[in-house]
């Protein structure tokens, strides 16, 4: 095998990973936490997101199956979790017991904890949401926007489903922008108390 021959093939062995499993990592004080652009099966478990210019994580174009589990994220600049998958063959996105502390720093009008964002001819696929938290706040100094504007900003979201949860907004605890948003009895959505 010559050295192009080589080279080409771990490029392409890298390029064709699509899975994978985290666990325990931290993303702090990036552009985006961690950001995944038509991701395979892919699973987070107990990661956190933190102090990012934009979003604390970021799934884009596809989704294969990514599971969010005991995760969180605190006072991203954007949306906590920012979901934009919006290709016809994706299959679900599962999170269960995140948790997203004070994001949407940079856009208090409308960031959000947890944000399913498609498109009215493209909505997002499916998202199985159990036992998520929200929560707003400000800067650990007392300073700052207190954020985010929602626990839950639902914009297109083909069906998000939510049970056992507390989705605190400075605007609203959800926010459903098209799509069918679901939440059972045992979530509360509420503004928080100043």
């Amino acid at each position: 095998m010559t050295d192009t021959e080589r080279t080409r093939r771990q490029q392409e062995s890298v390029l064709s990973r699509r899975a994978a499993q985290l666990t325990d990592c931290l993303a702090g004080e990036c552009d985006t936490g961690f950001y995944h652009y038509a991701p395979g099966d892919v699973t987070y478990t107990s990661c956190r997101s933190v102090f990012n210019r934009n979003h604390g994580y970021h799934l884009d174009r596809y989704s294969d199956g990514i599971i969010y589990n005991a995760c969180s994220t605190d006072r991203n600049g954007g949306d906590g979790w920012h979901l934009s998958a919006r290709e016809a063959a994706n299959r679900p996105v599962l999170m269960t017991g995140c948790y997203a502390r004070r994001d949407g720093r940079h856009d208090p009008g409308g960031g959000a904890g947890l944000r399913v964002a498609g498109t009215a001819n493209t909505p997002h696929p499916p998202v199985i949401v159990a036992g998520f938290v929200a929560t707003t706040g400000r800067n650990d100094a007392g300073d700052g926007q207190h954020s985010p504007a929602y626990g839950l900003r639902n914009t297109n979201g083909g069906f998000t489903s939510v049970s056992g949860g507390y989705l605190e907004g400075v605007v609203a605890g959800t926010l459903e922008e098209g799509g069918v948003l679901t939440h059972d009895a045992s979530v509360r959505t509420q503004r928080p108390r100043q």
